[in-house]
């Protein structure tokens, strides 16, 4: 029997994958080592439930779910359209979405060991809204936007990646708000 990969297994899979695509020149080595990190976020993946259920709780959505959609996003940039299917796949889309299901306000329903609220990625939010064409996950990041906006202590890490992400349009305005 298979052991289920924690919750670490998609940001861990997503770091050395960010890594080998900006450090490997070898074709080969890169492919092999897309291929070896693809095999691992797949079975974290099978472990989770059809209805995207996260059973240590919503403060981990963004280490586990969250971080699978940044893999994607990332092999999506390597090979456009590539990730068209993974995200009409209904169980990905349910883990995507997991987050908006447990979202009241601007909190989250807590239970196992996860904390009541956490800080929303506005990034993750706005981008598996538009990849998923998800209304859900659209509401959230506008109604997250505003809050992550108002928030003291803005991490740089957690908004530079927008720069490279977001469309122009989209940039303009978000730079307006800062």
């Amino acid at each position: 029997q298979r052991k289920a990969p924690n919750n670490w297994m998609p940001g861990c899979s997503y770091n050395l994958t960010l890594s080998a695509v900006c450090m490997e020149t070898n074709p080969g080595k890169l492919a092999f080592a897309l291929q070896e990190y693809m095999k691992y976020v797949s079975q974290f993946a099978d472990f989770y439930s059809d209805d995207g259920f996260c059973e240590e709780g919503s403060s981990y959505y963004y280490v586990s779910g969250g971080m699978m959609f940044n893999f994607s996003m990332l092999l999506e940039k390597i090979l456009p359209g590539s990730m068209k299917k993974f995200y009409a796949y209904p169980k990905n889309r349910a883990i995507f979405e997991y987050i908006a299901n447990v979202t009241i306000g601007n909190d989250t329903v807590s239970f196992a060991d996860a904390k009541r609220s956490g800080k929303p990625n506005y990034r993750v939010l706005h981008l598996s809204s538009m990849m998923l064409d998800s209304p859900v996950l659209k509401n959230m990041a506008v109604l997250f936007q505003d809050f992550e906006n108002s928030l003291d202590d803005v991490s740089l890490t957690r908004h530079l990646p927008l720069l490279f992400d977001l469309k122009e349009e989209n940039l303009s305005a978000w730079e307006k708000s800062y």
